[in-house]
């Protein structure tokens, strides 16, 4: 047996980002169609669906390294025939925040992809036990792409 010393610390993320149609990202009802005709979104495609009844769910559940705040940000296409009022809701530690997010306002780009706007800083523990949702019940376009969770 032979032991090295690494070069550098080990590569253990901070961030984690749940894109749509990746591992952790889920359509639990109704249809949310892909889409590249806005620019904005992170990685590949969007989903979006139209206004509805809050019947039609999406749910991004990312696997967290360690108990902790995150701040929870999210990625959409912006434009104008969004909804003023997308309804996210976060599920963490402490409970349930709902969240409505103007997705006809532009998030703030990056230059690793998509436009982020923050639904704030949470405490989870760490797995599988937190959730970001998002439904129809929207007065426009509900658009889903990604959520990212930065440990704080």
């Amino acid at each position: 047996m032979t032991l090295t010393q690494a070069p550098a610390a080990p590569d253990v993320s901070e961030t984690i980002t749940v894109d749509n149609g990746a591992l952790g990202y889920t359509v639990v009802s109704g249809t949310w169609p892909s889409g590249t005709g806005v620019a904005g979104y992170y990685s590949g495609n969007y989903a979006s669906h139209p206004p509805g009844d809050g019947s039609s769910r999406v749910r991004w559940q990312p696997c967290l390294p360690a108990d902790g705040l995150y701040e929870v940000q999210v990625s959409y296409a912006a434009a104008s025939n969004r909804s003023k009022a997308a309804p996210y809701v976060v599920n963490h530690a402490d409970g349930s925040s709902a969240i409505p997010v103007d997705q006809t306002v532009r998030g703030t780009p990056d230059v690793r992809g998509g436009e982020w706007v923050t639904l704030g800083t949470y405490h989870f523990t760490g797995g599988l036990t937190g959730t970001v949702e998002l439904t129809d019940t929207a007065d426009g376009y509900a658009v889903a792409d990604a959520v990212r969770f930065i440990r704080r």
